[in-house]
């Protein structure tokens, strides 16, 4: 009797070995790292471009803000503190 189209079995080798179960759960945990770190990533992305919108948005409003006209009772205090201050 030959062996020809037999696979011997290897003790240790196994699908059922332990070890195999280890880089199996390795594997795994690696796959769900990446996962984790990939949503990180996407987390970080979007508070990335959350803070540009925000960023934008107060440097429009501060541009907007310097170009409104003085209010009048602001105008009216200046010019009495001008009086005031050449009086002195």
């Amino acid at each position: 009797m030959t062996n020809q189209g037999k696979v011997a079995h290897k003790p240790g080798k196994g699908a059922h070995d332990d070890g195999a179960r280890k880089n199996g759960a390795e594997t795994d945990c690696a796959e769900t790292d990446d996962a984790e770190m990939d949503e990180a990533q996407m987390d970080d992305a979007q508070q990335s471009d959350a803070q540009k919108r925000i960023d934008h948005s107060l440097k429009t409003i501060y541009d907007e803000t310097l170009n409104e006209e003085l209010p009048d009772r602001f105008r009216e205090l200046i010019a009495e503190l001008r009086k005031q201050d050449s009086q002195k």
